[in-house]
């Protein structure tokens, strides 16, 4: 490897660029790194954060995804360099937009409350490295609250959503065996009380704001980023419940009456009285 040649992708990197089938995560991240005018050194010096950004480097010079390029390209080829590169970027963005949802989900059902500045730090992270970076040390956070099975658990969903992969199913319990006949009894038991019906969340607006946020997700996704932050932005409960009105009503505009009412059902009992 000429680590003073400048390299550029090949129509097979472009192509992987755009269909992601070949490639795992990390050489997918280099790969976008290489634009015809960063020298090799260069690269692996922005790509440092990475395990072993050489080999990775030397994957995609061995697979014929890069080759070397002393000049830049022609306008063309780098109009279809750009647009690879954003198209990857559209896509990372995406699955920024996934690993937030879901680690937020998960925390809220975990760890309840205490989930709150775990998702808040989630919530800030704007790339997709920034965002692995945070979810390792969300996995520690967990792991370190005697959570273990659940780290792993976490881990495992967001690998998969990393590497484009569907999500792991949890294996089904296996039956018990069949336990011997009992003797017959004396008379039979009474039958259990019925269950208590669960309680209903207790009015707070950070439980409104953090079922708004996962609710607004799972409807509209991406496009409902501006909504979210116009509710993250309230600074007294007046303003907030003004909000949240409002963005029912832009949820019955958008996706329909059934959406709406659903989104006002989850919000209303959460927001403690003005």
């Amino acid at each position: 490897m000429d680590l003073n040649a400048v390299y550029k992708k090949t129509q097979k990197g472009l192509e992987e660029m755009a269909q992601r089938t070949v490639l795992g995560m990390r050489e997918r991240t280099l790969l976008v790194m290489v634009d015809g005018k960063t020298a090799a050194a260069d690269l692996l010096a922005r790509a440092q954060h990475m395990p072993d950004p050489p080999a990775l480097l030397a994957k995609l010079i061995d697979g014929g995804f890069i080759a070397p390029d002393a000049v830049a390209s022609a306008p063309a080829a780098a109009a279809a360099a750009a647009a690879a590169t954003a198209a990857a970027s559209q896509s990372d963005q995406i699955i920024v937009q996934q690993l937030k949802h879901y680690s937020e989900h998960f925390l809220d059902q975990v760890l309840g409350p205490d989930a709150d500045m775990l998702s808040e730090a989630i919530d800030r992270c704007k790339t997709l490295p920034e965002l692995r970076a945070r979810l390792e040390k969300t996995r520690e956070a967990v792991e370190g609250m005697g959570k273990r099975r659940k780290a792993e658990e976490f881990w495992l969903h967001v690998q998969a959503l990393l590497e484009g992969k569907p999500p792991p199913v949890a294996a089904a319990p296996q039956p018990a065996a069949s336990p011997p006949p009992a003797a017959p009894a004396a008379a039979p038991a009474a039958p259990p009380p019925p269950a208590a019906p669960a309680a209903p969340p207790a009015p707070s607006a950070q439980e409104a704001i953090r079922f708004a946020r996962r609710y607004i997700s799972d409807a509209l996704g991406p496009d409902g980023d501006m909504l979210v932050e116009a509710i993250e932005r309230c600074k007294t409960l007046a303003e907030l419940r003004s909000t949240m009105e409002k963005t029912r009503d832009a949820l019955l505009n958008g996706v329909g009456k059934r959406r709406a009412e659903e989104f006002w059902h989850g919000v209303e009992p959460r927001l403690p009285p003005e």
